[in-house]
This record gives C-alpha cells, structure tokens and sequence, in this order.
C-alpha cells in the first residue's frame, strides 16, 4: 500500500504549484497511487500520465518538477527498487520527458537525496551496527556460558579446570565407553553421541577463547 506520508507530501507540493487546476492535482495524485500500488497496468499509469502532461502541457517546467516530486518519493527509503523504477519510466513517458531531461532530473534529485540526508543515513547505519554488534556479542556470551555448563563449569574456570572437567566427562561420557558398560538402543546411542557432541564442541571453543586469551 502506499505511505500515507508519501501521498500527502506529494499533495502539498502540487498545491503549491500556481496554475495547477483540481482535475490535475487530482489526476497527479491518483496515477502515483495507482502507480505505486500496483493496482492498475503500466499502460493505464502512462495515459493517467499523458492526461496530467495534457492538461499541464504549457507548462513543462512544471511536469518536470512533478516528475522531480515523484522521485523524491520514490527515494525516500533511500533507494529505488526495480517496480518504482518501472512506474517512474512510465510517468516520464506519458510526461513526454525524452531520456536526457529524465536521467538528469534523476541524477539530480539522487545527489540531492544523499546530500540532505547522508547524515542521517551515516547514523542510522552506525546504529544498525552497534545493535548487530550487540546481539552478536550477546549470542557470544550465550554460546559461552553454555560451553561451561555443558562442561559443568562457570565462567571463572580455568584452562586447567576446562581440561580437567573434559577427561572427566569422556570417561563418563564417550558413546564407545557406556556401549563397553552395556547394550545401547538406538535412542540412547543418538543422545550419547549428541552429549558427547555438546562436550567435544564446549572443550574445543573454551580451549580456543582460553589460549588466545593467554597468549594475548
């Protein structure tokens, strides 16, 4: 659907262009809603666009800052995707704009959106950053706190206590050592093994941490 900010921005910009009758400002208005909301044949969006080009014809700096609007809003997510694209090539069309005025009203209109709003941008994505920087660490942590309890430890343990709780549990532990204590059904063999598993994993990543911390 379209964004509510993206029609009443475009209506308020066409009420400010002198000499723009209802029936225009109206037609102006329904071919971008048709247009983004894909609701209609590109064929319909590009005669909705003549009809505004006719009834604005005189007028042909105009239509080119209609279509310089069009592409502001368009922009507003900070990129054109391919379906905006598409509509934008048939207003253009329908406006009667030949492809040089086009691609230097769109070339524009990009220097202008990045030049307004990089810093904005710049700290959204530092933002964006320092929340995937944090959930990452904290699936670190997690991953880390549950190595030690999979090895019956806390945090506070020590290479050699992660060395010594692992020889342990292999004895206790190890799919071959409980089939060497009895017979296993296939359910228990899987959970040995994924126990084991869980061990072995726990062991090598704490035995990493701990070295390069060491060496460090």
């Amino acid at each position: 659907p379209v964004v509510r900010e993206e029609i009443a921005s475009l209506e308020k910009f066409l009420g400010t262009l002198s000499g723009l009758s209802e029936k225009a400002r109206s037609v102006a208005i329904e071919e971008f809603r048709s247009g983004k909301e894909r609701a209609t044949s590109y064929e319909k969006i590009r005669n909705d666009a003549f009809d505004l080009y006719w009834l604005h014809r005189g007028r042909r700096n105009s239509l080119g800052e209609i279509f310089r609007l069009y592409l502001r809003v368009a922009m507003s997510d900070g990129a054109l995707n391919e379906s905006e694209e598409v509509v934008l090539e048939m207003i253009s069309q329908g406006f009667g704009l030949g492809l040089k005025e086009t691609t230097l009203i769109k070339n524009s209109v990009i220097r202008e959106f990045w030049s307004e709003h990089k810093e904005y941008y710049r700290k959204a994505s530092e933002e964006r950053k320092k929340t995937e920087q944090r959930l990452a660490d904290q699936a670190r942590a997690w991953i880390r706190s549950s190595d030690f309890t999979a090895l019956g430890l806390t945090p506070e343990a020590s290479l050699d206590q992660i060395k010594r709780a692992y020889r342990r549990l292999v004895k206790e532990c190890h799919p071959d050592m409980l089939q060497q204590r009895g017979t296993l059904s296939n359910h228990d063999q899987k959970e040995a093994a994924r126990r084991f598993h869980e061990i072995q994993t726990a062991y090598d990543r704490l035995i990493a941490i701990k070295s390069s911390a060491k060496a460090a």
